[in-house]
């Protein structure tokens, strides 16, 4: 099942520019559909920010990957402040 939804958002966009273009051959699209082709532009948009701002880590913090401890899988998680390491410039 995930791989068909994967598959499904994959293809998404170039179904809608395809049925675009349809609607396009035909004449100039109805008002309707360029209104509800820009309230979905703007609800993506909106979903993506609210998607970034929602995971986004705390001010100060920095990504600790994920780690086999004691035979056990730790997550990644937010961890304290990075300190210098290799390939830093401080």
């Amino acid at each position: 099942m995930l791989r068909f939804f994967e598959l499904a958002l994959f293809l998404s966009p170039f179904l809608l520019f395809g049925l675009w273009r349809f609607a396009l051959a035909r004449g100039v699209p109805s008002t309707p559909a360029v209104a509800a082709a820009a309230g979905l532009l703007v609800l993506t948009i909106g979903l993506l920010l609210w998607f970034v701002a929602d995971r986004a880590l705390p001010r100060g913090a920095s990504y600790v990957p994920a780690q086999f401890e004691h035979g056990h899988i730790v997550p990644g998680h937010a961890g304290p402040g990075a300190t210098a390491g290799p390939g830093t410039t401080d």
